[in-house]
């Protein structure tokens, strides 16, 4: 379960262009971003194919971790089905305030 804190500042309404669960990063065409994809913003709760998503495009939210080993202070990105691990070659400017280690997990990111 989710209980980390959030701060809001920047949010967009987008069609979801699939399912999309709460906690994810979602990228420019409405959909869960992959490994390769740049990240638009991400979901505070689950949309349905075809129905207006808020995504938080600034700000700091929770976002649920792959299964990596992720250190606080860390730049992160998007895996598969949108959730976070640590970015390599650091393009995403998406940084991580939280330690977490396996997935199924929640980090605080700042967008």
């Amino acid at each position: 379960m989710n209980n980390k804190t959030s701060i809001q500042l920047g949010k967009l309404t987008i069609v979801a262009g699939e399912d999309l669960p709460a906690n994810r990063f979602i990228n420019f065409s409405g959909c869960l971003c992959s490994s390769t994809d740049k990240v638009l913003g991400v979901t505070t709760r689950s949309y349905k194919a075809g129905s207006l998503a808020c995504i938080i495009t600034h700000g700091i939210v929770p976002v649920e971790t792959s299964g990596a080993i992720i250190a606080a202070g860390e730049e992160i990105r998007a895996s598969t089905e949108g959730k976070a691990t640590i970015s390599p070659l650091a393009f995403q400017n998406i940084i991580n305030l939280d330690n977490a280690a396996g997935a199924g997990k929640f980090i605080r990111v700042k967008l």
